[in-house]
């Protein structure tokens, strides 16, 4: 294993060089998936029927998705965390195909059956006309969750193991793969938008799985004849540690879901059904730059004395975050994209920059909540994590059900700063954790682990 990559070896505290080159290939492989999204818009916007093309891969099918696999998307941490021996990776494996199949199988149900069908319209508000696309797409990812499962056990193996590299190089490989099938989609026009970026989506999903199980061989045999530890995990401990990480991304795709729902209880919801995928789909990028820094907190952060140094970046990485998006907006980049890529309405095109302008602060609150994050998960503190998660979800609730009663605001600006609440209350709250666990009873020199 490199020495570089084992964190009790690290014995000062980190400069800004280590910080950024930890920072570098996962946020550089966060740039290759997030990039992917304005492509798949792009193309669904030359389709046929856009706007019932978009709104039902994106804005409704994707966020169903999400909410179903939201138990999966917390297991790189759980293979990170405890894949320690060959025996530990199995029962990790073993439960997230479990989980995985379980999940396959309830979204099937849901994109195939008129109960599902029904759920839609009256618990999503799916508009009647969108439902039977919509439910093409959740059909095309259903093998998604079961897919996802097994990607992410495999990147934690890796991580723990010291090769993160090819978790950039995997995501290379589906993004290739991904624009590839869009490009062909795209000039023969073998399906409409919506199941064009499905199986793109769902091609690039398979071909970094069957990357990732190929590199992992030899450091997975590695770990069989050299364990990092002798002690075998128990499923109670795994459960402990687990259970509240899965309600973080069960909220996070829940709040998308909220969002998603209340559109379509606004009067507006058009323009908002066209305007905000093409938006958070541009901001995402800056967004997910920042929200790899737990990454590098939980990498660094050794000894108390690490603090100020993770703190100092961490402000910088907001600020640099933020800027970089009012740029876009101000040197006209994000025009340029929304009118000659994305393709949208000009109707539309002032009310996109609005929202972009409202979005401002939302790049430089998400790499604060990061970092707070990563100092709880170093320490395993994961009940606060999932807390700030609800937390996030009832800002989103309370800002839209303010908006749906007084019609006082147009439905993508009510999105836009129900998005802005959230990631501010969810930094307060996880603030507040960390000033009241390093007060109370974490180590005075090194950082349990």
């Amino acid at each position: 294993m490199d020495v570089e990559t084992t964190p009790d070896r690290q014995q000062a505290a980190p400069t800004n060089r280590q910080m950024f080159l930890t920072w570098l290939p996962l946020s550089s492989a966060t740039i290759l998936i997030n990039v992917e999204d304005p492509i798949y818009i792009s193309v669904i916007m030359h389709a046929a029927n856009p706007d019932v093309e978009l709104a039902a891969f994106m804005t409704y099918g994707w966020a169903i998705m999400g909410v179903l696999s939201a138990t999966v998307y917390a297991m790189d941490m759980v293979s990170s965390s405890f894949g320690t021996t060959a025996t530990n990776f199995k029962k990790i494996m073993g439960y997230a195909v479990g989980i995985g199949t379980v999940l396959t199988a309830v979204m099937a149900g849901l994109a195939s059956s008129s109960t599902g069908s029904a759920l839609l319209q009256t618990l999503v508000k799916v508009p009647p006309t969108y439902v039977e696309t919509v439910q093409r797409v959740l059909l095309g990812l259903c093998f998604y969750p079961l897919v996802a499962a097994v990607n992410l056990t495999l990147q934690g193996l890796l991580i723990r193991l010291g090769f993160a590299k090819h978790i950039f190089w995997s995501k290379g490989v589906r993004f290739a793969a991904g624009t590839v099938v869009l490009g062909i989609g795209f000039e023969t026009q073998f399906a409409e938008g919506a199941i064009v970026g499905v199986t793109a989506m769902m091609a690039g999903a398979v071909l970094q799985v069957l990357y990732l199980a190929a590199v992992a061989i030899r450091p997975y045999d590695s770990l069989k004849r050299n364990p990092l530890e002798q002690k075998e995990i128990s499923p109670a401990a795994m459960l402990l540690f687990i259970l509240p990480l899965l309600v973080f991304p069960l909220f996070e795709s829940a709040s998308k879901f909220a969002l998603a729902a209340s559109i379509g209880r606004m009067p507006d919801q058009q323009a908002a059904l066209v305007v905000w995928p093409v938006v958070i789909n541009f901001v995402i990028i800056t967004i997910s730059l920042g929200a790899t820094y737990n990454l590098v907190t939980i990498r660094h952060y050794n000894r108390k004395g690490d603090l100020a140094a993770l703190s100092r970046f961490g402000i910088f990485l907001a600020i640099a975050l933020s800027s970089v998006h009012c740029l876009t907006i101000v040197t006209g980049v994000f025009r340029f994209v929304v009118e000659s890529l994305e393709n949208v309405d000009p109707k539309f095109i002032d009310v996109s920059t609005t929202t972009m302008w409202i979005l401002a602060p939302a790049p430089a609150l998400n790499a604060l909540n990061a970092f707070y994050i990563g100092l709880l998960a170093r320490e395993k503190k994961t009940v606060p994590i999932a807390v700030a998660e609800v937390v996030s979800f009832c800002a989103i609730l309370l800002v839209m059900v303010v908006a749906i009663q007084s019609e006082a605001i147009q439905s993508v600006f009510a999105v836009a700063l129900a998005t802005d609440a959230a990631y501010l209350l969810s930094l307060v709250w996880l603030w507040a954790a960390w000033r009241k666990y390093s007060r109370a009873d974490l180590p005075g020199q090194a950082v349990a682990g």
